[in-house]
């Protein structure tokens, strides 16, 4: 009885047949392979990349104004590094700072904005909070009772909001005075890194 198998020079027929297939198909996948590895490593490791677009035609950054007419910069910011308060009799950071004047001065809206909140907390005169664009936020105390504007309002930058006082007790010691506070992002800022350099007030 015979036994019917395939032979060895059948496997040789078909690879033989189909050797341009099988190559085609071979470096098809090492491409693939390279391909995929390749663009894999230049991503960056799946990290977002975001960038700003620049300003497009006629479009104005914010201007920003300085707060005050005549004053002195009594204390300035210092978010890291703690300092010493006589009224307080403590060391502590500034997150703001401190504009000394020798009269009731008006203070002004640092750039256009809305007034997001106007309140009266105790030592610390009245308080303005205004939202700025770029996410930016400034808060002005020590301000007289007379605040000029309220929640809501739209205001440019130069508009009068109120005037100093002497009503913020932790700088007492500095008399009639503007505190400013900015905060970008939630975060507090130096207010003098986004003001106008004092070296061209005149």
């Amino acid at each position: 009885m015979k036994t019917i198998g395939r032979r060895s020079g059948d496997k040789k027929n078909f690879f033989t047949k189909h050797l341009y297939s099988v190559v085609m198909v071979s470096t098809l996948l090492v491409l693939g392979s390279v391909v995929g590895m390749t663009v894999w490593l230049t991503r960056g490791g799946d990290k977002p990349t975001t960038t700003t677009p620049p300003p497009g035609p006629g479009v104005v950054a914010p201007t920003l104004v300085l707060p005050l007419e005549e004053f002195e910069v009594a204390q300035e910011a210092n978010l890291t590094e703690l300092v010493y308060n006589p009224s307080l009799n403590e060391w502590r950071t500034v997150n703001g700072v401190v504009f000394g004047v020798k009269t009731d001065e008006a203070v002004h809206s640092v750039a256009d904005g809305k007034v997001l909140e106007v309140t009266a907390i105790k030592d610390n005169g009245s308080v303005v909070s205004i939202q700025y664009d770029d996410d930016l936020v400034g808060t002005y105390m020590s301000l007289n009772d007379d605040v000029k504007v309220t929640a809501g309002q739209t205001v440019k930058a130069g508009d009068v909001i109120g005037t100093t006082s002497n009503k913020l007790q932790k700088y007492a010691h500095l008399n009639n005075q503007l505190y400013l506070e900015m905060k970008q992002a939630g975060k507090y800022i130096d207010p003098m890194t986004v003001l106008p350099d004092l070296s061209e007030k005149v």
